[in-house]
């Protein structure tokens, strides 16, 4: 029997990163691997997996087999290796998307659209069959192929390998396409009817795309300069690592980006890449390509969604072992991944592979009858984690799952559900408590599970086979004290619905256990705990809360809605509402519409959704994060936590020690005057791209500033209590030469 260890305390935690959406948990359909419907189809594997959407026809099959002349082919022939294979036909696939109420988002191929020229660089010149493309987008969106929901058109697969071209060849060529597609979706938008996404791909240093062989042995600043020389660009130090050699990951993307920047040329709705973790092994490997793509289409584009159309612990290093790094391990990491995606802001992601027989797929063989410990993985994260937001219990770090002994601990939490994942990481069985009374004192619902393997079988194994173990709920869970019997790798998930939190945590996250309070006419008329019937009227409400503390959602129209006095949480809907939270510590969320949140007196946490918001942190140390949409954020007093989110945004701490982050886009940080004393933290500043703007009665002259400079910070000083940080390496030079800081007033 195992031994019981002494109770661990959970720590309170705090909110982060971005809501986790259905979206997030989408799949490929590989379209030459099985049959899309009857007995072992794909259709039965995305109901077992809670498949969202789809991706067809898949990954470097699309650039070898996918006909775009003749989409409705049952066999497909390679342009390559010029073999005959099945073929999902495109009809098939949209008629069982749309059976399953999914969106579909379908690639283009691109290997066969260069032509044999080339410019003045060596690089091949596109030869786009436009009338074939046009007829197909225009086919396609016009329904036909069938009536599922399109959600994006992605252009090529992972140009460096299997479309055999350079970055600078795709960059053109996707360019070009880009704006071919958004002609033709124009010409038929009365018959579309829908918002559809155009995304092309980030820029990587790899295989076919890798720059750095080019420039073997040549000095960092002759690279540069030959490369801004050969391609217009507009490369500098900040292009450089902190060894001082050139970060190929941020060449490779800006000049990527440089196709669709300029006169002319067709911004992309987003920006696509795969990611396929080592994290067992090298945990900064699995947010790397998404921080990279922060730091360089984020302060390029507005708005710009991100897509990871192939995702999973990778299938194919020699860094994991096969008996070592998957089943049970594989789940982890899985789970890892997705709270990347959600500290990211990623809003599209389909997983690879559903089917297959690789180390890593979700179901094995070539038609499905069992999920792996990956797939029951993703079933569970799939059902359970949509519309919640991350527990972070080590907000000093970038994890933020609670490492307690012999086990890690990831929460999540959203709509009164409290979700618990526990992943054993002993390498024995282990019996662990865990004291969550500090978090929450009860629930209406509790159910748990145990994801482990078959008896006898390595639980790091890629064949063995996943057991899913049901719980009684006396079982693991006595008061407040959970107890985890796992064997090594094994993950218990607890859910907790409609839960009563501790005191403590409601009043860390305000809000948190208050029921609902909708409005779907005026408050004095009536109040009611359904939101409003598709169609119906819209009003423009007024609500004022009590003394209490209360959560109160407000649906259509553009309503105003005040928490007066308590912990309260409000909530707007598609509107441009107006959020005061008053005296207590507040948690507000804008939604859709651009919206006014005012926080008031005390802790507040300000979210503005989507739409061009205002946020207004007021009294209190303060966190605001912008979400989607050019948003201005106003720390006031206090020492604040502003993130700008998506778009460009107009970031000021206020007075007190603030920490600031750009966020994915185009920033401005102000810093003002009045007599206040400040001291910003700023973090992802991209030098030529964010902008710091000084008011003129802080300082008058750009010369007249003074900096102070170390190994992984410059510091400005303003004056006295007045600095501004920036977090890594930066230099003045490159700051005021590329007009990084300016003025106004």
């Amino acid at each position: 029997m195992p031994g019981t260890a002494q109770p661990q305390i959970l720590t309170l935690p705090e909110l982060a990163g971005e809501i986790a959406t259905p979206g997030m948990f989408g799949g490929n359909i590989l379209a030459p691997r099985t049959q899309m419907t009857g007995e072992g189809s794909y259709t039965e594997l995305v109901r077992d997996l809670g498949v969202t959407d789809l991706r067809y026809p898949g990954g470097s099959l699309t650039e070898e087999y996918f006909d775009l002349s003749n989409p409705d082919a049952q066999t497909a022939t390679g342009n390559e290796a010029a073999q005959t294979v099945d073929f999902i036909a495109l009809s098939d696939f949209m008629a069982a998307a749309e059976r399953l109420g999914s969106a579909v988002t379908i690639v283009i191929p691109t290997r066969t659209q260069l032509s044999n020229r080339v410019d003045a660089n060596n690089d091949r010149l596109p030869e786009i069959d436009v009338e074939v493309l046009r007829g197909f987008i225009r086919d396609v969106t016009t329904g036909v192929y069938g009536d599922a929901r399109i959600a994006a058109f992605e252009i090529g697969n992972e140009y460096w390998g299997s479309g055999r071209m350079n970055t600078a060849e795709y960059g053109r060529l996707a360019a070009e396409m880009t704006g071919i597609i958004r002609d033709e979706m124009r010409l038929v938008e009365d018959v579309i009817g829908q918002d559809i996404d155009i995304v092309v791909q980030a820029g990587w240093n790899f295989d076919h795309a890798k720059l750095s062989n080019d420039y073997v042995g040549v000095p960092a600043d002759a690279v540069i300069a030959d490369l801004n020389a050969k391609y217009d660009l507009g490369l500098s130090e900040s292009d450089l690592g902190a060894s001082g050699s050139p970060n190929w990951a941020k060449i490779s993307n800006d000049l990527m980006i440089s196709y669709f920047e300029g006169e002319g040329a067709q911004a992309p709705d987003g920006v696509v890449t795969h990611l396929y973790s080592k994290g067992q092994e090298v945990e900064s490997q699995r947010s790397f390509m998404l921080r990279m793509i922060e730091k360089t289409w984020g302060q390029s584009f507005d708005d710009l969604d991100i897509y990871i159309t192939e995702w999973n612990s990778s299938g194919s290093s020699a860094l994991l072992d096969d008996d070592e790094d998957y089943g049970l391990f594989q789940a982890h990491e899985m789970l890892e991944i997705v709270e990347e995606f959600m500290l990211a802001g990623v809003d599209v992601a389909h997983a690879w592979p559903l089917l297959q027989n690789s180390p890593n797929a979700l179901s094995m063989g070539r038609s499905h009858d069992a999920l792996s410990p990956g797939g029951e993985m993703f079933a569970m994260m799939a059902s359970s984690l949509p519309g919640k937001t991350m527990l972070d219990f080590a907000p000093d770090s970038r994890e933020t799952e609670q490492e307690l002994a012999h086990l890690d601990l990831h929460g999540f939490y959203g709509n009164s559900d409290l979700v618990l994942f526990l992943t054993s990481t002993s390498d024995q069985l282990e019996t662990s408590q865990v004291d969550v009374s500090g978090l929450v004192l009860g629930a209406e619902t509790i159910t748990g599970q145990v994801l482990g393997v078959a008896s006898g079988q390595l639980p790091g194994s890629n064949s063995a086979q996943a057991e899913l173990q049901g719980l009684a709920v006396d079982a693991f869970l006595d008061g407040g004290m959970i107890e985890a019997t796992l064997e090594p790798g094994e993950v218990m998930q607890i859910t907790l619905s409609a839960i009563e939190p501790s005191a403590e945590f409601a009043a860390l996250i305000p809000g948190l256990g208050a029921a609902i309070v909708p409005v779907v006419e005026d408050v004095s008329a009536t109040v009611s705990s359904q939101a409003p019937a598709d169609g119906a009227p819209e009003y423009d409400d007024r609500i004022r809360g009590t003394d209490q503390s209360e959560k109160i959602k407000s649906f259509q129209g553009d309503d105003t809605v005040f928490g007066a006095g308590g912990n309260d949480t409000l909530i707007g809907g598609r509107g441009e509402d107006l959020l005061k939270g008053g005296k207590g510590a507040d948690r507000l969320r804008g939604n859709e519409g651009d919206d006014t949140l005012s926080g008031g007196n005390a802790k507040d946490k300000l979210i503005g959704g989507h739409g061009d918001d205002r946020l207004y942190g007021g009294h209190g140390a303060d966190g605001l994060r912008g979400g989607q949409g050019r948003d201005t954020l106003y720390g006031g007093t206090g020492n604040d936590k502003l993130h700008g989110g998506q778009g460009g945004d107009l970031l000021i701490g206020g007075s007190g020690a603030n920490q600031i982050t750009t966020g994915f886009g185009r920033d401005t940080i102000r810093v003002n005057d009045g007599g206040m004393a400040f001291e910003d933290l700023i973090f992802d500043f991209t030098v030529g791209r964010d902008t710091l703007q000084i008011e003129s009665d802080v300082i008058e002259d750009l010369d007249a500033l003074i900096f102070e400079a170390s190994a992984d910070e410059l510091i400005l000083v303003l004056g006295d209590s007045k600095t501004v940080v920036f977090e890594g390496d930066y230099t003045a030079d490159d700051l005021l030469e590329q007009g990084s800081i300016e003025l106004f007033g």
